[in-house]
């Protein structure tokens, strides 16, 4: 069994563009390489089929969520400090997206969690 370094090291991922594209370039009225994320406002990956990966631009726009297919979010960093995404299950309601956010959230030595 390879060990993780020699994988991170050897495998390289073939870049794929951000999923929702097009829907992202019609809602915001533009046309920039399917790349650029920054443009966009949002990052987001599908890590195995069916499964995406995002930031909090992907995890706020209801609307790509809904494009993309998504029914359920998972967010791993709940809560209003610095480096949280401030959602709920509230949020989601109006686009029938079940909800479920732990506040995970490591610092300098410590490491709080509510799970």
């Amino acid at each position: 069994m390879r060990g993780l370094h020699q994988i991170l090291v050897e495998v390289k991922p073939e870049l794929k563009p951000l999923p929702g594209v097009a829907l992202l370039a019609k809602s915001h009225g533009i046309k920039v390489p399917p790349n650029d994320r920054y443009s966009y406002g949002v990052d987001c990956d599908e890590v195995y089929p069916g499964i995406f990966v995002g930031d909090e631009g992907a995890a706020r726009n209801k609307h790509y969520l809904r494009g993309l297919g998504v029914t359920h979010v998972l967010n791993t960093a709940e809560g209003s400090q610095f480096g949280q995404v401030d959602t709920s299950q509230a949020f989601y309601n109006s686009h029938g997206i079940s909800y479920l956010g732990y506040a995970l959230l490591t610092t300098t030595g410590r490491h709080r969690s509510t799970l």
